[in-house]
C-alpha cells in the first residue's frame, strides 16, 4: 500500500458515537423511584443537569429524622469512567465511580461522615423489567464485604428538573 493511500485513509472522519457516556443512566433519567423499607421509604429522582450531568435527589420519609440528599454523575473522559459525588443533609459527602458489570450498576464508593469517618460502600443496582430495579448495599468490614440493605426501587412518577 503506497504511503500516499495510507495518509488518504488517515484522513477519513471517525464515525461519531451517539452514545452518551452516561447510558447506562439513562433508563433511570426522567423518573422517580420509590423503595419502601420496613422504617421508611426511599425515593430517588433522576433528572438531567447542565446538559452534561444526572442528578438524583434523594428522600427518605418516615425515618426519625429528615434525611435526603443529591448526587450529580458525571464522566471523566480522562480516566473513561463515570464518577459521582453524593452529599447528605446529615453533613456526609461519598465519592465514587459507576460500572457495568453483567448488566448492573455497579458504584463502589467512599462516605465520608460529618465527624471525618471513614466509610467503603459498594451498591449494586440491578434492573428488575422495564419499571424496577433492586439495590443491595454492602459495607467493607475489616477484609469482609456484609449486605447492609436490599430494596427493590419501583417507578412511580416523572420527575421534575429542580430550577439550577
Amino acid at each position: 500500500m503506497s504511503a500516499f493511500l495510507l495518509v488518504l485513509m488517515s484522513l477519513q472522519p471517525v464515525p461519531a458515537t451517539t452514545a452518551s457516556p452516561l447510558a447506562a443512566l439513562d433508563f433511570l433519567v426522567g423518573s422517580c423511584w420509590t423503595g419502601a423499607g420496613p422504617r421508611d421509604v426511599d425515593r430517588h429522582c433522576f433528572t438531567k443537569a447542565h446538559g452534561h450531568f444526572i442528578r438524583d435527589i434523594h428522600e427518605v420519609s418516615g425515618a426519625a429524622k429528615p434525611y435526603g440528599g443529591e448526587t450529580l454523575y458525571h464522566w471523566d473522559a480522562k480516566a473513561g469512567v463515570t464518577r459521582f459525588t453524593y452529599w447528605n443533609t446529615v453533613g456526609g459527602v461519598s465519592t465514587g465511580t459507576m460500572t457495568v458489570e453483567n448488566g448492573a450498576l455497579v458504584f463502589p464508593e467512599s462516605y465520608e461522615g460529618k465527624d471525618g469517618r471513614l466509610i467503603e460502600l459498594r451498591s449494586v443496582w440491578t434492573p428488575d423489567g422495564a419499571d424496577a430495579y433492586i439495590a443491595t448495599v454492602m459495607q467493607k468490614k475489616g477484609e469482609a464485604w456484609t449486605e447492609v440493605s436490599r430494596r427493590i426501587f419501583k417507578r412511580t412518577s416523572n420527575a421534575v428538573a429542580p430550577k439550577s
